[in-house]
């Protein structure tokens, strides 16, 4: 059975235990899911068909839940992803350039098919070129769709688990070469694209981390270890079968609201209980949905809202015979400049961005310790130099 997937590395290296909890878990999936998988099948027959961008809207992508229609958005996306793929991993030069390559990940794994093969994982966008010292370098990229948060290319499990799928595919091109790698994550519509450049040992050295993971899985008394990322996805989180989480979530009861140092050193723990309770409410709507009957909450209609009952062109006629002019009855809005972006490509609107667009700051918002943005209250941020030196 298939239970060690490389896009769930993350979770089983932290946590050995998740993956026994969650077996014969189903995986409802989701429609952000159903939207991704949609367009990396667009990019895949944009790649192969190379057909003008305007040929795929309206096509449809079929799912268990429903329909995923292609519109200008997707395409405009999708076609932004492929034009920084091949700025960064030109075709022409490629001594081996594939899209969608399903790579062996079983030999780190431990874990094969029905049929005896080695498991696989599957790549978006694979390059491989020779340097003219003869070495080799191999670009991987691999498209987000989501727009909920940025995710980083550095020392990502993901990646680094297709990273050596990869090394396994290309034996037979990298032999005895010296090899070393760069992975991309793509996230047009957050406007966010990294990237990180390693050699073989770096990733020698997580292969060998993510085996022993492996292996640790398949213990009887694996470990069960919660946290705010590896329970994120874990169908198993919250549930009798993971008491633990459990048993984390409630540490937060212990904290005083009056210690900011108490609140400060339990950071990640807040963040894991606010996810909580939004799976709470989740899981609540969901039974009560279903049929289900539950003591003290139910089912109410949100705030209601009028709307015309007729189309626009017969609502503006009738409005018209009441005496508005066309000005009242319409209302024009400029678009955003996200949405502009969206419709003209990135390419053309960056062209007109510098005149055009300011970027102003969001509200302050709560981040930890470590995290790569600037912090607005600190000496250097209010304009004062830093007293400690």
């Amino acid at each position: 059975m298939r239970r060690l997937r490389a896009s769930g590395t993350s979770q089983w290296l932290a946590c050995p235990g998740s993956v026994a909890a969650q077996d014969g878990l189903p995986d409802k999936g989701s429609p952000f899911a159903n939207e991704g998988t949609a367009a990396h099948s667009l990019a895949e027959m944009m790649f192969e068909e190379g057909l003008p961008k305007e040929e795929y809207i309206g096509f449809e992508f079929p799912f268990n839940e429903g329909v995923i229609v292609v519109d200008a958005e997707m395409v405009n996306n999708v076609e932004t992803y492929m034009q920084e793929v091949e700025r960064f991993s030109p075709k022409h030069d490629a001594l081996v350039y594939e899209c969608e390559v399903d790579v062996p990940i079983g030999h780190v794994t431990g874990e094969t098919y029905e049929n005896g093969d080695p498991t696989t994982g599957q790549i978006d966008r694979l390059a491989v070129y020779r340097k003219e010292d003869g070495s080799i370098i191999v670009h991987i990229h691999d498209l987000k769709y989501g727009k909920g948060v940025l995710v980083d290319s550095y020392k990502n499990k993901q990646l680094l688990m297709y990273t050596e799928g990869v090394r396994k595919y290309l034996e037979w091109v990298i032999e005895d070469a010296d090899v070393s790698y760069r992975v991309f994550i793509h996230q047009p519509r957050l406007n966010g694209m990294s990237d990180w450049a390693f050699d073989q040992k770096t990733l020698d050295t997580w292969t060998a981390r993510f085996m022993e993971a492996a292996k640790a899985t398949r213990d009887a008394d694996a470990k069960r270890i919660p946290g705010e990322s590896q329970c994120r996805f874990c169908l198993a989180h919250g549930t009798e079968r993971c008491p633990e989480s459990k048993d984390m979530a409630a540490q937060v009861l212990n904290i005083d609201l009056e210690d900011a140092e108490a609140l400060s050193n339990n950071w990640e723990l807040i963040q894991y209980v606010e996810k909580w309770a939004k799976a709470a409410r989740a899981r609540l709507q969901e039974l009560l949905e279903a049929g289900h009957e539950l003591p003290s909450v139910k089912l109410v209609s949100g705030r209601s809202s009028r709307v015309w009952k007729l189309s626009e062109e017969e609502v503006a006629k009738k409005l018209k015979r009441q005496g508005l002019k066309v000005n009242d009855i319409y209302e024009k809005k400029i678009l955003t400049p996200a949405k502009a972006e969206k419709f003209l490509g990135k390419e053309i609107y960056q062209k007109l961005s510098g005149e055009m667009v300011e970027i102003k700051e969001g509200n302050p918002t709560l981040a930890a310790a470590d995290d790569k943005r600037p912090s607005i209250n600190s000496a250097e941020a209010q304009g004062f130099s830093d007293i400690s030196q």
